[in-house]
């Protein structure tokens, strides 16, 4: 049953549409991250009709990468991240991007899709290559950086929609792959970070999908928040995933994250999983661009090689299960302060990995597709959504 204890209430679905005041609010694509997109208004309809009107299933046509590749990986290394798709029949399609570093000057990166379920794709056609016919790849392209690390070229900066057909009953897919574009930061980097360590054939790239506009039935979900105003600043980000249990210590797993001020200005970031020990992960939280204040206590790092501030740290047991945060007894990692520059409030944003010994939270297992002998470690921590918002639309 929907409250109606608030004056002005806003339901929130996970499709992206809200219902304000008997009005359809429809932001644009959802955003898998949970933020919201532009919103428009269009013609008033009844609150108990706004879930009828969404269409119940929604094929992926757009997907978004952002995050950084580490500039010392070897030529021919290969980092991968994994995706979810959805055809239009609403069923879920796991896949990974696969970032394969082909040279240094200029920095090019040889982009691919592995699917992890080939038989459900109809492999033909000249993008599909493979070294055995179990392994698949659809090559999307290529990622050109400039000294810098921005993105300065390459065929997917195109954004050219990439056809790719199926075996199940569901139409071919038709994707738009977003990686960023040209002299900008907000999508893929290539920029050395502190941690990468090549004597131990360590590269800390942390690329991630942001977001995907396809959703199942199972997204069919209705939430409800009060309206205070248009704007409303992040404080609280939810997680979930796996932390690899065979990461050496000292091996990093990250995943970007987006947050909105109190002026509705949205940032990016990164937080990032540092394994000091068996089980124990230091979390962080690192920019990605200059819009914090990092000069404060606790950041650590430089500025030419980037800066982070440490939250706290997350324990899992010997079976993998969520432990505990900090120390045995608590049971949150507690919250940490940004300062951004633009003069908007502090921000007190607290993280959610889940609480210990229960179903949803972050786990540290190992996973069968890493392989220590090719130092692939397969981390899959995701960022699932914040409580900001910009309803009116202004970055």
């Amino acid at each position: 049953m929907v409250s109606r204890s608030w004056a002005s209430p806003i339901f929130f679905l996970s499709t992206a549409t809200l219902v304000l005041g008997g009005c359809t609010i429809a932001p644009g694509p959802l955003l898998s991250s949970g933020a919201l997109g532009m919103a428009s208004v269009a013609t008033p309809s009844p609150v108990a009709n706004a879930q009828a009107a969404l269409p119940p299933v929604k094929a992926t046509s757009h997907v978004r990468i952002a995050g950084n590749l580490e500039p010392m990986t070897p030529n021919g290394q290969d980092y991968s991240t994994p995706i979810k798709l959805y055809d239009a029949d609403g069923n879920l399609i796991k896949a990974s991007i696969n970032f394969a570093h082909r040279s240094y000057v200029p920095s090019i990166w040889q982009v691919s899709l592995v699917p992890q379920d080939p038989a459900i794709f109809r492999i033909v056609g000249a993008r599909w290559q493979a070294s055995d016919s179990a392994n698949p790849s659809l090559a999307l392209g290529d990622l050109k950086f400039d000294q810098r690390g921005v993105l300065s070229g390459g065929s997917l900066l195109k954004r050219e929609v990439v056809t790719i057909p199926l075996r199940t009953r569901a139409p071919k897919l038709a994707i738009e792959f977003d990686f960023g574009t040209a002299g900008n930061t907000a999508g893929v980097t290539q920029i050395g970070r502190l941690e990468s360590n090549p004597s131990k054939s360590f590269f800390a790239s942390t690329a991630t999908m942001r977001d995907q506009d396809g959703y199942g039935p199972q997204s069919q979900q209705v939430f409800v928040a009060p309206v205070v105003s248009n704007v409303r600043a992040s404080h609280y980000m939810k997680f979930q995933g796996n932390l690899e249990a065979l990461t050496p210590i000292g091996g990093i797993a990250a995943c970007s994250v987006e947050l909105y001020d109190s002026m509705g200005i949205y940032h990016m970031g990164q937080v990032e999983f540092t394994k000091v020990s068996t089980g124990s992960w230091v979390v962080s939280f690192a920019p990605v661009n200059d819009d914090f204040d990092t000069d404060r206590p606790n950041w650590t790092g430089s500025q030419q090689s980037g800066r982070s501030l440490p939250i706290g740290m997350i324990q899992f047991a010997s079976s993998g299960q969520l432990a505990g945060y900090n120390d045995s007894n608590a049971r949150s990692i507690g919250s940490f302060d940004l300062f951004p520059k633009n003069g908007s409030e502090m921000l007190r944003v607290s993280p959610d990995f889940g609480e210990p010994d229960r179903q949803g939270a972050m786990t540290c297992e190992a996973d069968p597709q890493t392989n220590p002998a090719k130092h692939f470690y397969s981390q899959t921590p995701n960022f699932m959504y914040q409580d900001g918002y910009n309803l009116a639309g202004a970055q």
